[in-house]
């Protein structure tokens, strides 16, 4: 009897696992900064630079593209991705796989959009006399529009009637399993080999322009966040073997994560760079903010020291004062003495004899109390 409870909920257990809803949450929190950024690059080009180019329009398409692919991507999470196949009714399986293959063709023809808008990017950040880069650019584009246009299509021409691809129910005629996984280590060789270019050319120019360090250290680090996309795209190469597993909902689970965070890290990445007139208004306003306070800061010691010099020198000078008050007194108590003893008519001056305090001293210390009070 406990066998048979213990055996019933450790299978309750193994259909309560999901993986797709880290995926999930990590898939609509990078979408979100990406809405963002590509707000904040359009503020820039339409309100600070009143330019906007074929780059700032592709970046536009990735966007609404990524939109879609999150959409499909949550239809995939509450179809059963993340689940395990043996746990899910049949028609959830279905559906996910369903959804699964449109996502794939839609998740590839994001990134190729994202990699135009870069290719784009460069040819508007490189000098015209470069014509090297210029025309390798360009070539790089054509290569990407060309090789993801033919990737997307692949997925659509997988089987005949395409429906056939999810349901097992259909008879059609699809391409063999080696076909297919040829074709996605290809496609996920050129994500990288791409995102690499694309991060390694800005940094080309950049090192030979005659700039500070600092701030070829902070372009380069710009313009080669792309490596991270090439970091995407070789980890789902290495998880793709999931896909030919037979509990296929759990094991697709890692590459299609792996692919959407690829696209929406693309679309943030591929969008920083144009964001720099933005952070140096913002970093000019903190440095005037800061350059501000530390010179309130400076008058203010200034302030406080002058009126603690002058509260001194007064003091200083009061201590004096009477000091020279008592002088005067034994002094003038001395010569009346000595005039009783020697006479008026002598002609001896003795208060000449005393060392009085100098009467610029007390002059200065009037002064003082005049700009004080001022």
């Amino acid at each position: 009897m406990s066998s048979g409870v213990s055996s019933s909920s450790a299978a309750s257990t193994y259909c309560d696992e999901n993986q797709g809803i880290t995926g999930l949450v990590f898939s609509w929190l990078l979408l979100a900064i990406g809405i963002i950024v590509v707000s904040l690059r359009l503020h820039v080009r339409l309100g600070l630079r009143h330019n906007i180019g074929w780059d700032d329009c592709t970046a536009v398409v990735s966007l609404m593209v990524g939109i879609i692919a999150a959409g499909f991507f949550t239809k995939m999470v509450t179809s059963g991705m993340g689940r395990h196949v043996s746990c899910l009714p049949p028609q959830s399986v279905i559906s996910m796989l369903e959804f699964s293959a449109i996502s794939e063709a839609i998740n590839v023809t994001g990134i190729g959009v994202v990699k135009i808008s870069v290719c784009l990017t460069l040819l508007r950040v490189v000098e015209r006399g470069r014509r090297r880069i210029s025309h390798f650019s360009w070539f790089l584009l054509v290569f990407v529009a060309v090789t993801h246009l033919a990737l997307a299509m692949l997925f659509f021409l997988h089987c005949r009637p395409l429906a056939a691809l999810w349901n097992p129910q259909i008879d059609g005629s699809c391409l063999s399993t080696h076909t297919t996984v040829l074709a996605g280590y290809i496609g996920f060789t050129i994500d990288v080999v791409t995102g690499l270019i694309c991060a390694g050319i800005p940094i080309l120019v950049i090192h030979r322009l005659q700039m500070n360090n600092q701030t070829k250290v902070a372009l380069c680090t710009l313009m080669g966040l792309g490596i991270f996309t090439a970091v995407c795209a070789v980890i789902k190469a290495i998880t793709l073997k999931g896909v030919f597993a037979n509990d296929y909902t759990w094991g697709f689970t890692k590459p299609a994560t792996w692919a959407a965070l690829e696209q929406f890290i693309g679309i943030i990445i591929s969008l920083v760079p144009a964001l720099r007139p933005l952070f140096s208004g913002l970093l000019e306003s903190t440095f005037n903010w800061s350059h501000l306070l530390l010179n309130t800061r400076k008058y203010l010691f200034w302030e406080a020291s002058t009126a603690a010099l002058i509260l001194m020198k007064l003091a200083g000078d009061k201590e004096r004062s009477s000091q020279s008050t008592t002088v005067d007194e034994e002094a003038k108590t001395a010569s009346v003495g000595y005039i009783d003893e020697i006479g008026e008519g002598s002609g001896i001056n003795f208060l000449s004899a005393w060392s009085l305090p100098n009467i610029a001293d007390r002059k200065s210390a009037m002064f003082s109390i005049y700009f004080l009070v001022v």
